[in-house]
């Protein structure tokens, strides 16, 4: 057949699979402030209130807000496995 080689086709790279598919963690800055509060308080959660009432919000925003997201497609995973399936 022409001694010509069927060439697979590269794969995307890491760094580029893992930024397109990067999540920030939620919340973080409250739960930081809430940590950071109790400590200073001595563990007593009377003290801090309002961190605790901060974090709760953003959280309950959080969830609202990844059940009216849809769910994302996982192309580069399949497009994986496709590539070592022909592999085979």
């Amino acid at each position: 057949m022409g001694g010509r080689t069927f060439r697979q086709p590269r794969l995307p790279k890491r760094s580029v699979i893992e930024r397109l598919t990067a999540t920030s963690a939620p919340c973080v800055a409250e739960t930081t402030a809430l940590l950071s509060a109790l400590k200073a308080s001595g563990f007593d959660d009377r003290r801090v209130a309002t961190e605790m009432g901060a974090l709760r919000a953003c959280m309950a925003a959080s969830s609202a807000a990844g059940a009216r997201k849809t769910q994302k497609s996982s192309v580069f995973y399949h497009l994986k496995r496709l590539y070592y399936m022909q592999r085979r």
